[in-house]
């Protein structure tokens, strides 16, 4: 039989039977009647009719070829053939001494072979092999886009999984072209920074070219405010936002006097949502002034590519102004009763202030009256030295407590000396009153049981009393919300002063009382006005307070004193 030729495609060599072209596709349409003639009259010198596909039987081995009125007859019939025919392929393994039935045979044959007898039919493709029925290699071509914007992204990795494995980076269109690869499914990842990794799959045919179009999507991630402006101590909602979403966060902050915490307070740096919450105070000034924070987010998605944000948040400054800063100061009195000698304040209270303090929010405060609320003003008073010396004839009695410690009114909220006033919004002004008045009580005689009792009863008699402190007092606005979390830096310092009191009374009990103290009184030493800022000490803000600590017995010392 004649050999297929390799490969014959749709209108490539495949035409009408009666257009006078070769069933092998050897003869074009077009061949002269001349050729065909020479053609058929090669049949003598034994040669292959035209169209053969090659594999016919040698004309010198047929027997009737050796015949001469044969072999003219089979020229003649050739002749016509060639002249009613243009399908060539009448071989099919018949001799050249076929009969005119045998060459209309052939002809049959050729219309089958081509499609019938439709002119306009083509032939179906045929499978693309090499030698050895193995498909012919293909191509296979990847392309990478940004799935936001449909632009190529240069540089990709790609990794190609199938018949044959492979990788590749994108070019500047964003493809990576694999020629000559294996027929058969591949399937293709890419993978950018900053992007998502995805996989496309396709076919690469035999003889033909695959395609895979990736599109990766953009990691992404933003941070949204919720108030344009953070206000100083109360916590300021931030909320990072990452796409595509189920990455995790992890934050940073730059902050002079701040932090990121969760909801209940707690310092955090994940989550997508954190507070940010600050607070400092100038010491020199009082003021609260202004502070940016720099936060960051880095959102880790869950093929590990990244995506950062950046944010500066300011938290607003607030000033407070302080009028009516005048001291007053009374001398401190002895003043005697039946039974006592009472050290205590004169006409007045041995140190008294009534200052003023306004709140000035700035302009930009997205929230001023629950910002102002949360401030309050007050004082705050250590007590930096103390002596309670009472002298009787036989018998020192001294109170030593531990210095420094914080002075407060009994049942007053910590840490205030007196208890704080609120403001209750912008521009509130508030009067926060001081006083003081330090003192002790020292019997005529002394009433402790252990005391020497030896008549006659003047071994029980006072001799003297020595009494004086001194203090720093400062007047703050506490922000409420950052004492919950930071009490020992909530503060502002509006203002401060140191003050002093002593007295040291001699007694003869020779005279009667109301005459037997000597002097009766004594100046405190008191500033005129309060001084602005802090000052150069600091606040003792400790659980104990000075009358718990003096009325300790253990801070009371009794001692045996040569008789005065």
């Amino acid at each position: 039989m004649p050999e297929q030729p390799d490969e014959t495609t749709p209108g490539d060599g495949a035409t009408s039977a009666e257009s006078g072209e070769s069933a092998s596709g050897q003869e074009a349409p077009g061949d002269s009647a001349s050729e065909q003639s020479e053609s058929a009259g090669a049949a003598d010198g034994g040669s292959e009719t035209p169209g053969d596909a090659g594999e016919g039987e040698d004309a010198g081995t047929d027997e009737s070829a050796s015949e001469p009125d044969a072999s003219s007859d089979s020229a003649d019939d050739q002749s016509e053939s060639a002249g009613d025919d243009s399908s060539g392929d009448a071989g099919d393994g018949a001799d050249e001494g076929t009969d005119a039935g045998a060459v209309e045979a052939a002809r049959n044959d050729a219309d089958t072979n081509f499609g019938g007898e439709s002119p306009d039919e083509t032939v179906a493709p045929c499978p693309v092999e090499v030698a050895g029925g193995a498909k012919k290699p293909g191509n296979l071509e990847v392309t990478v886009l940004d799935a936001k914007t449909g632009k190529p992204i240069p540089g990709a990795t790609v990794d190609i999984t199938g018949p044959a494995a492979s990788s590749g980076t994108t070019d500047d269109s964003g493809k990576v072209q694999k020629n000559g690869v294996p027929a058969g499914d591949y399937t293709a990842t890419a993978k950018n920074p900053g992007y998502t990794t995805e996989k496309g799959t396709a076919p690469v045919p035999a003889g033909g070219t695959g395609k895979i179009e990736i599109k990766l999507t953009p990691i992404t991630v933003t941070i949204t405010l919720a108030q344009p402006v953070a206000c100083p101590g109360h916590p300021l909602e931030i909320t990072a936002a990452g796409s595509p979403a189920g990455g995790t966060y992890a934050w940073t902050i730059t902050v002079p006097a701040g932090d990121l915490v969760d909801a209940a307070g707690t310092t955090t740096r994940s989550g997508d949502k954190v507070n940010l919450r600050g607070f400092q105070s100038d010491t020199t000034t009082g003021d609260i002034p202004a502070q940016t924070a720099k936060i960051g987010v880095t959102y880790t998605y869950t093929n590990g590519q990244t995506a950062a944000a950046n944010q500066d948040v300011v938290i607003h400054e607030i000033k407070f102004q302080l009028t009516d800063d005048s001291i007053s100061k009374s001398p401190t009195a002895a003043n005697e009763t039946a039974t006592v000698l009472d050290i205590t304040f004169g006409a007045s209270a041995t140190m008294s202030t009534d200052p003023k303090v306004e709140i000035d929010l700035d302009a930009s405060c997205p929230r001023k009256t629950d910002c102002a609320k949360n401030h309050q003003t007050g004082w705050l008073q250590t007590v930096l030295t103390s002596v309670v010396d009472l002298r009787y004839t036989h018998t020192r009695i001294q109170v030593t407590p531990p210095m420094p410690v914080r002075d407060a009114i009994a049942g007053v909220v910590a840490p205030f000396y007196l208890a704080p006033i609120p403001f209750t919004g912008d521009k509130d002004k508030q009067t926060v009153h001081h006083e003081d008045s330090p003192g002790v009580k020292a019997p005529w005689t002394d009433p402790r049981p252990a005391s020497p009792a030896p008549p006659p009863p003047k071994n029980k008699q006072l001799r003297s009393v020595i009494r004086s402190m001194s203090f720093t007092a400062w007047l703050v606005v506490q922000n409420i919300e950052w004492f919950a979390h930071h009490p020992a830096d909530c503060y502002a310092f509006v203002g401060h002063f140191d003050w002093s009191m002593s007295i040291t009374v001699a007694v003869d009990f020779t005279k009667a009382v109301g005459s037997r103290g000597s002097p009766h009184s004594s100046p405190p030493t008191v500033p005129a006005k309060i001084s602005k800022g802090k000052g150069g000490s600091s606040p003792d803000l400790g659980a104990v307070v000075y009358n718990t600590t003096a009325n300790d017995p253990a801070n009371q010392h009794v001692d045996p004193a040569p008789e005065i």
